[in-house]
């Protein structure tokens, strides 16, 4: 899936978490996926979560359109 969005162009984060598969078992990674949803949905739509947390890097978020 994160091929086809470079691809295209398509804003997109991507975080692998070894040992982990289609779901997460642990409760830090867990965490830090929902975190990480957080600052992605926050910068694409333009928003400052409340509380600091660790940045996401984001494929072609400053290349697409606004």
């Amino acid at each position: 899936m994160a091929d086809v969005l470079d691809r295209k162009g398509i804003p997109y984060a991507y975080l692998a978490f070894e040992g982990e598969g289609h779901g997460f078992r642990k409760a830090q990674n867990i965490r830090r996926a929902l975190e990480a949803t957080l600052v992605f949905v926050s910068r694409v739509l333009g928003f400052e979560p409340a509380d600091e947390l660790e940045p996401v890097e984001i494929a072609h978020l400053d290349e697409s359109p606004h």
